[in-house]
């Protein structure tokens, strides 16, 4: 009877350091490599809807154009689209975005507000310009509130990536 309570007691705590070593990994991995987030409203419309849950890979240190990140700015924690990188100028003209004097093809679409981007940005080293995909009901880098993005802003990259042809 003594060995058969010494042995439940055994397992009882090997199942309790169990479970403490896998929400201990879990929780290092959700801090410092991926993170699961929920998108919040229609700015990154047709690519992610709202409620919908994305995966951060926040080891990704190295992003481009056409990437959809998360970042950290006055307006909270945001997941948008990179429309231009560092040493990229960008402006909206016309309603349509030019990103260093060209046409962008990934926002081919009308762009009814240009806010901060209505005149020429000059992007310096680690200078990100963002968009949400639904530039109607995106806050995004054309919002004082948000504007230029450091790249030590950026929390990870988004995974899997999803591309719309015109946002």
């Amino acid at each position: 009877m003594i060995k058969e309570l010494r042995k439940k007691k055994r397992n009882n705590f090997i199942r309790l350091i169990s479970a403490a070593l896998i929400v201990s990994v879990c929780a290092a991995v959700s801090l410092f490599a991926f993170q699961l987030a929920i998108i919040s409203g229609d700015s990154m419309l047709p690519a992610y809807k709202s409620y919908s849950f994305v995966l951060i890979n926040k080891t990704e240190k190295d992003f481009h154009r056409g990437d959809v990140v998360s970042f950290k700015s006055d307006a909270g924690t945001l997941i948008k689209r990179i429309a231009a990188e560092p040493y990229d100028t960008v402006v909206v003209k016309d309603g349509s975005l030019f990103v260093n004097g060209e046409k962008s093809g990934i926002y081919s679409g009308k762009i009814s507000f240009a806010g901060i981007a209505e005149n020429e940005i000059h992007l310096g080293d680690g200078e990100y310009f963002m968009l949400g995909d639904n530039t109607d009901e995106s806050k995004d880098s054309r919002y004082e509130i948000i504007g230029i993005v450091k790249k030590s802003s950026i929390t990870g990259k988004i995974i899997p990536q999803k591309t719309v042809e015109n946002p």
